[in-house]
C-alpha cells in the first residue's frame, strides 16, 4: 500500500506530465511582483471557474517561456490522499522539490487549490513568504467577505485577494463567439436567444460549455446543494437543516426586495441572533449579497433595510420558477451581478436609494462621481413616465451630471436628460463614465 508521500509524488508527476487543459479566457488577471512578497488568494463561489482561472494563469506562464517543472498545481481536496494540516503542505513542497530539484536561482509558481479546510495553513504560507524569495504562492479559497477577513488577519495583511465570479455577460459573449461589433442575421438571432438564456441560467462556465445539454438542470441543482451543504452546513456545523432550508427559501424569495430579520424570526421561531449567523454563512458562501440604502450618515446606512441579491438567477428559478417567473426581478438581480463582477463592491461603490419621492435601484459611486441606475425589463409607453421621468426629476433635485436607465427589451427611445442603454452595453457605459474603462478591459 502506498504511503502518503508516494501518493503526493504521483499526483505531482501527473500534473507535470499531463498537458494543461485548454481554457477559455477570463478577464481577471493575477499580477506577480517579487518585491511585494505577498500570497495571491483567489476566492470564489463554488463552480465559478476557479480552475479555469488558475490554468489560464499557468498557460500564460508557459507562453512566456516559464518551464512546466517550475510550476505546481495541487488540489488539496483530492480523494486520493488526506491533506489535513500544515505538515502535509510541507510534505507537498518537499516532494515537489525532490522531483524538480530545487534551485535558488529559478522562479517557482505554486498553486494550492482549496486550502480553507487545512489546519494551520497560515503557518505554511508565512513560512514560504519568509524563507523563499523565489516562490510565488497562489491559494484558492471557497468563500466570500467573512473569510477574506480571516485570510487578511491570519496572514497579517500579506495577501492580495482576487474574486472570481461566474461569467460576466462580456465574458459570456467571448465564450460563445458573439463578441463582435457587427453580427450577421443568424448571429443576431443567436445573440437574442443566448441573452435570454444568460438571464435565466447561463453564467456558470460549465453550463456555457454544455450549452444545450439535458443535464443542465441537474448540474445546477448539484451546485445549489454543494454550496448549501459544503459551504454553509458543513463549514459552520449547523444542525437544524430543516429550518435552514426554510430560511434559505424565505431569504431567496426576497431577491431584489427589502428584507428584514424580524419578519422571518416570527415565522421560523428562531432568535434574531441565529438568523444573523445563518445569513452571514450564506453571504460567506457567496450565495447571497446584502445591499444597503445610500445615506451620508453611516449609522443610517447600517440601520436601513437591506435588499437581497443572489449569485445566480437559476437558484431563484429553482425554488420559485414553477409557479412564478418575475422577469423584472431576475433582470435587476442580473444587473447587480454584472456590477459586482465588474469589481464594484456592495455598500462601498453600490447602494440603493429610497425616500418618500424616489426609489432608485442602484447608486454607483466611484472616482468622486455618482451614477444613478434604474433597471427596466421592458420599456413601454405605459411605464416610460414612471421609470424615466422619475429618474430625471431625481437627478435634477440632486444636481447630478449623468443618469442611466438599463433596458432588457422594448423600443429604444431618446431623452434629452436620461441615457437609455441596452443591457449588453451598460457596463461599457458605466466604466466609460467612471473613468475606469481601460482598467476594466485590461
Amino acid at each position: 500500500m502506498q504511503n502518503k508521500k508516494e501518493i503526493i509524488g504521483s499526483l505531482i508527476q501527473d500534473f507535470l506530465q499531463k498537458p494543461i487543459r485548454r481554457v477559455l479566457p477570463r478577464k481577471q488577471r493575477i499580477v506577480f511582483n517579487k518585491k511585494l512578497r505577498k500570497v495571491h488568494t483567489v476566492i470564489w463561489p463554488r463552480r465559478a471557474g476557479k480552475s479555469y482561472f488558475c490554468f489560464q494563469t499557468i498557460s500564460q506562464f508557459l507562453k512566456q517561456g516559464v518551464k512546466k517543472e517550475d510550476i505546481l498545481f495541487f488540489n488539496l481536496e483530492t480523494d486520493e490522499v488526506d491533506i489535513v494540516d500544515t505538515r502535509d503542505l510541507n510534505l507537498i513542497l518537499e516532494v515537489f522539490f525532490e522531483i524538480v530539484w530545487y534551485d535558488e536561482k529559478r522562479q517557482y509558481y505554486i498553486f494550492l487549490d482549496e486550502i480553507q479546510n487545512i489546519r494551520w495553513w497560515e503557518k505554511f504560507v508565512r513560512k514560504v513568504l519568509d524563507n523563499f524569495d523565489n516562490i510565488e504562492l497562489v491559494i484558492t479559497w471557497s468563500s466570500s467577505k467573512l473569510l477574506s477577513k480571516e485570510i487578511a488577519t491570519s496572514l497579517r495583511w500579506r495577501s492580495l485577494i482576487y474574486e472570481i465570479f461566474p461569467l460576466s455577460f462580456d465574458e459570456f459573449l467571448q465564450w460563445t463567439d458573439l463578441k463582435k461589433k457587427y453580427l450577421s442575421t443568424a448571429e443576431k438571432i443567436k445573440f437574442n436567444r443566448f441573452k435570454n438564456n444568460f438571464l435565466n441560467w447561463w453564467s456558470f462556465p460549465e453550463i456555457v460549455i454544455a450549452e444545450y445539454s439535458d443535464e443542465i438542470n441537474k448540474i445546477l441543482k448539484d451546485y445549489f446543494d454543494l454550496i448549501f451543504y459544503k459551504d454553509v452546513i458543513e463549514r459552520y456545523g449547523f444542525k437544524d437543516i430543516k429550518k435552514l432550508k426554510d430560511f434559505r427559501r424565505y431569504l431567496l424569495s426576497f431577491v431584489g426586495d427589502f428584507f428584514s430579520f424580524s419578519n422571518i424570526e416570527k415565522k421560523l421561531w428562531v432568535t434574531y441572533k441565529t438568523l444573523q449567523n445563518w445569513f452571514e454563512a450564506f453571504e460567506s458562501a457567496f450565495l447571497v449579497f446584502e445591499l444597503k440604502k445610500f445615506s451620508f450618515s453611516i449609522l443610517r446606512q447600517q440601520r436601513s433595510n437591506s435588499k437581497i441579491y443572489i449569485v445566480d438567477n437559476w437558484f431563484y428559478t429553482l425554488l420559485f420558477g414553477h409557479y412564478k417567473q418575475d422577469w423584472g426581478k431576475l433582470f435587476e438581480n442580473l444587473i447587480f451581478l454584472e456590477l459586482r463582477k465588474a469589481w464594484l463592491i456592495e455598500n462601498e461603490n453600490i447602494f440603493y436609494y429610497k425616500d418618500t419621492s424616489f426609489d432608485i435601484d442602484f447608486m454607483i459611486f466611484k472616482n468622486w462621481k455618482i451614477l444613478p441606475v434604474q433597471v427596466v425589463y421592458t420599456l413601454t409607453e405605459e411605464n416610460y413616465e414612471r421609470e424615466v421621468v422619475k429618474l430625471q426629476r431625481f437627478v435634477e433635485k440632486f444636481n447630478l451630471e449623468k443618469w442611466l436607465v438599463v433596458v432588457f427589451e422594448g423600443e429604444k427611445r431618446r431623452s434629452d436628460n436620461v441615457e437609455i442603454v441596452w443591457f449588453n452595453d451598460f457596463i461599457d457605459y458605466v466604466f466609460d463614465y467612471l473613468g475606469e474603462y481601460l482598467e476594466y478591459r485590461s
